[in-house]
């Protein structure tokens, strides 16, 4: 089963703290689904992607809406983004849940493995 964690991404230089902790904190948010078995796909990451490989933002943004049906569902953190707003329509969309909190998604996902309701099963390690 796969989370998808959509929030807010900065276009500051990649040196600077900001981009770092919004990785950083999406990749704390992701723990506890992880723990579960649960592959947290977390686009926070495409930034330091497009600086090996450089591509127009409108490619990232589709390379996520790729990967975003493929998910159970979706944990927005806070903070203003069109990006993640657009993903948050998506899911909605797509009858996908959003969650804005980690506890409730965390739950979701401790109720469908106890149902043993896995859409997408896949389960990987347990890596913190």
């Amino acid at each position: 089963m796969r989370g998808y964690d959509c929030s807010r991404l900065r276009s500051r230089p990649l040196h600077k703290r900001g981009r770092c902790c919004q990785c950083s904190n999406s990749l704390r948010s992701s723990r506890p689904t992880c723990r579960l078995g649960i592959c947290a796909i977390c686009p926070t990451f495409n930034p330091f992607w497009h600086i090996l490989f450089p591509r127009p933002y409108e490619f990232w943004l589709e390379l996520d809406n790729q990967f975003l049906p493929c998910c159970a569902a979706v944990l927005r953190l806070p903070g203003s983004s069109k990006g993640a707003d657009g993903e948050v329509q998506l899911a909605e969309s797509l009858g996908i849940p959003v969650f804005n909190d980690i506890d409730k998604l965390t739950e979701f996902f401790k109720q469908a493995i106890d149902r043993k309701d896995l859409r997408h099963e896949h389960r990987p390690g347990e890596d913190d």
